[in-house]
């Protein structure tokens, strides 16, 4: 995964969009499906008002909770790109009591698509 270049909110959103409707196996196409995901979701800074980082609660947006949800799938992989998504993770959950009961609840709905 390259963190070159941060896709735009619209076009993670088709993104997401397309992988819901028309999955793929990212074993044997991990870098392309994730890499725009993953380059959108490290992107995104603290919240002004807190200082923390928030993926799973309603301080974020629906494609960033779509987005964190999506790349649950990184604990598979090791990368030094792995060890900045799972350091950011650990800061949004410990920053954030909501965010810990978000991605509770994403890890089961997650299941199904």
């Amino acid at each position: 995964m390259s963190t070159s270049t941060t896709p735009s909110r619209a076009g993670i959103e088709a993104c997401l969009a397309t992988l819901r409707d028309q999955p793929v196996n990212t074993d044997d196409n991990g870098r392309n499906v994730l890499a725009p995901i993953y380059n959108y979701l490290i992107s995104i800074p603290a919240e002004v008002s807190d200082g923390v980082l928030h993926w799973f609660c309603l301080k974020a947006d629906s494609v960033t909770i779509d987005a964190a949800t999506f790349l649950i799938r990184l604990f598979a992989y090791e990368s030094d790109n792995v060890t900045t998504w799972k350091r950011k993770l650990k800061s949004c959950l410990t920053g954030c009591s909501e965010c810990v009961q978000g991605l509770e609840e994403v890890k089961v709905t997650s299941r199904h698509t």
